[in-house]
């Protein structure tokens, strides 16, 4: 949840159980960056965006991506899921958004969320015909069948009726990933949005499905929340994370974790790309990564709070470089974030 985010409803007006079809429309974010036209970024390639609106109230405050060929699988802070198939040119460039869907996350008695505590849904990972989705309140993790487009079924827990790591208030689980390859297959990394009260707590966990888990540390710089969290090829993890300030404003990072450094314990990580208010970035908040033959695509979307004043927002770039290369993160000076 962002730090401007507007004070949360007590309660939710109870929805129907069942999965409708949403309208949604899409218009063109050809640039990433005004003074940067050839969308270059070091390793990433900017391939486009879309803005997203739909008259649906529900259809707002996406807070976690997955995907599965071309579809959008997210889940939203108000207790709903959302599932739609991206349309892309054959360069991997978002074109329009089809087939929409959204109905609520049950319960595990199969009703919806009947509070704002329950439903404050932050993050999916996917596991074979399984979604997993976290809560950010420190909420258990919970688990729907995925079938035709939508999350069917009353919740599971996959790791008891506890949080897995609890964290501060509003703070809690925030990203998500299964990892299919590499040293971390068949385990799944969780991560905390923001340090716990002690410096000595993890700020992450590597869960396995015996019910044994070992935390880790990722290093927290310059103010940054980590917001999302995707596997790339081969076994290593994507971050994406975000920095807001009245004074300094708005910025997103994307930040490469080896998976080499995970299993060792301590996280440090490389920077990927560093966003500031020259960009067309909002509260981006869930990844996911795609194939292509041409490289690994991210996707991205933005959490919009509710708020008139922000947007619902996919972005997508495209991996062209070696990150073993890439440097570790700093943080350049503060650019406000103009209006849009």
């Amino acid at each position: 949840m962002a730090a401007w985010a507007l004070a949360a409803f007590a309660c939710l007006p109870i929805p129907a159980i069942a999965n409708d079809p949403l309208s949604v429309s899409a218009s063109a974010l050809p640039v990433f960056e005004r003074s940067n036209p050839d969308n270059q970024f070091d390793v990433l390639t900017y391939l486009g965006g879309l803005v997203l609106n739909s008259p649906d109230r529900r259809f707002e405050a996406l807070s976690g991506l997955a995907m599965v060929d071309d579809l959008l699988i997210m889940v939203t802070d108000e207790g709903h899921w959302v599932t739609a198939r991206l349309l892309s040119t054959p360069n991997g460039a978002p074109a329009d958004i089809a087939d929409a869907r959204i109905g609520p996350l049950l319960n595990t008695d199969g009703g919806p969320m009947l509070n704002k505590r329950l439903a404050d849904a932050e993050a999916v990972t996917l596991l074979g015909d399984r979604v997993w989705v976290t809560s950010e309140r420190n909420q258990p993790i919970r688990s729907y069948r995925l079938e035709n487009g939508a999350l069917i079924g009353s919740a599971g827990l996959p790791f008891g009726n506890t949080a897995p790591l609890p964290g501060n208030r509003n703070q809690g689980l925030e990203a998500m990933v299964h990892m299919t390859e590499g040293p971390l297959a068949g385990e799944t990394l969780v991560f905390l949005e923001e340090p716990p009260r002690r410096a000595s707590d993890p700020t992450a966990l590597r869960l396995r499905s015996d019910g044994s888990h070992t935390p880790f540390a990722v290093r927290r710089m310059d103010g940054f929340a980590i917001t999302g969290a995707a596997e790339l090829p081969g076994g290593d993890v994507v971050l994406v994370e975000r920095h807001f300030s009245w004074g300094d404003g708005l910025y997103m990072r994307l930040r490469y974790l080896p998976a080499d450094e995970i299993a060792n314990g301590a996280v440090q990580g490389r920077l990927m790309l560093h966003a500031d208010g020259g960009t067309i970035i909002d509260n981006m908040e869930g990844i996911a990564v795609s194939d292509h033959p041409n490289g690994p695509i991210l996707t991205i979307i933005s959490d919009d709070n509710g708020n008139f004043f922000q947007r619902t927002i996919l972005l997508r770039f495209q991996i062209k470089g070696d990150l073993s290369d890439l440097l570790v993160p700093t943080q350049p000076s503060p650019v406000a974030r103009p209006n849009l």
